[in-house]
């Protein structure tokens, strides 16, 4: 389970998001904030607690030293308009609940911004993490807590969306650098939008982020339809979860952000997960050569129905 939330802390500007399952975009922003303040806002998703709020089966908070696996897929649809970031945020707490901000520090994964935004505090390096390239930087924030540490970690290669990003491996990092304590907990994992100003169309198309979950470590291949394709008639929907058994978890598909239909068992040229899907009704929207885009979102839950991945694509019907 997820809770989102609007989250507007530094602005007393309008701010409202429409929420769709895993899914929300920022439909109205007069937030106008200058790049060089705090942000207005953070319209976010999360996993975990915030400020005492805490979602079910999340596997949060957990001790920094027993955490073996954190990977999170996110889906975005970006915005022309404003000033802003796209970001994860991981809380730490010197103790395992906290019943209003996390004392300890702040990790923010930075996966692209706009208008000439930056982090907290002072860029003190660069790391490759996976096949990406980012630079560090850190600070230390004063609030009512004291001076909890501030760590982010910026894309260079300005991505955007992550896919089966391993959020524990920012954490080693920033563990070895000495700024977070193996000690402390993990409270919360959250994916949004720091807006600075303006936003209007920021969406996050799909999310799942997982803990200590071997399944959520197991990628999520879609064998088709490929993402961009042109599609007609009545198609297949095919995915599974690498080096897993399908009878080991349950597969869905959905179009934007819309109800959850799920896919059965199949052997056909590889065991997988499969949906037969009619196209001849997919006209709500169109781009003039033909309709769409639409996201169709890959989800996949163990036993427990807790979700472990999600993937999105964008695909059209023909005319």
């Amino acid at each position: 389970m997820y809770n989102v939330h609007s989250n507007r802390y530094g602005s007393k500007a309008q701010e409202c998001i429409r929420v769709k399952g895993t899914s929300f975009t920022v439909e109205r922003s007069a937030i106008a904030n200058s790049p060089r303040k705090k942000p207005g806002g953070y319209p976010s998703i999360y996993k975990g607690c915030h400020w005492g709020a805490c979602t079910e089966n999340s596997g949060l908070p957990v001790r920094v030293d027993q955490l073996n696996i954190a990977r999170s897929d996110w889906h975005t649809t970006l915005s022309a308009d404003g000033a802003y970031n796209v970001a994860y945020d991981l809380w730490f707490h010197t103790e395992e609940v906290a019943s209003g901000r996390a004392d300890a520090a702040e990790l923010m994964i930075w996966l692209c911004s706009r208008g000439d935004v930056r982090p907290f505090g002072d860029r003190v390096g660069q790391t490759v993490i996976g096949d990406s390239t980012y630079s560090v930087w850190y600070g230390r924030q004063k609030n009512q807590h004291g001076k909890p540490r501030y760590i982010a970690y910026t894309d260079l290669a300005e991505s955007g969306s992550a896919s089966n990003l391993d959020i524990k491996a920012f954490i080693d990092d920033a563990i070895k650098r000495g700024y977070i304590d193996p000690a402390w907990y993990l409270i919360s994992i959250q994916a949004g939008f720091e807006i600075w100003k303006g936003g209007v169309g920021l969406a996050t198309d799909s999310f799942a982020a997982t803990v200590n979950n071997p399944m959520g470590a197991a990628p999520l291949s879609i064998w088709w339809p490929r993402d961009g394709a042109v599609l007609s008639g009545r198609q297949p929907f095919r995915a599974r979860l690498q080096d897993q058994s399908p009878e080991a978890y349950e597969m869905f598909w959905s179009v934007d952000g819309g109800q959850l239909n799920a896919m059965r068992d199949s052997q056909e040229e590889g065991r997988h997960k499969e949906a037969q899907v009619d196209f001849d009704g997919w006209t709500w929207r169109s781009d003039g050569r033909r309709y769409g885009p639409f996201l169709i979102t890959f989800t996949a839950k163990d036993r427990d129905g807790t979700i472990v991945r999600q993937k999105t694509i964008i695909v059209y019907v023909a005319k």
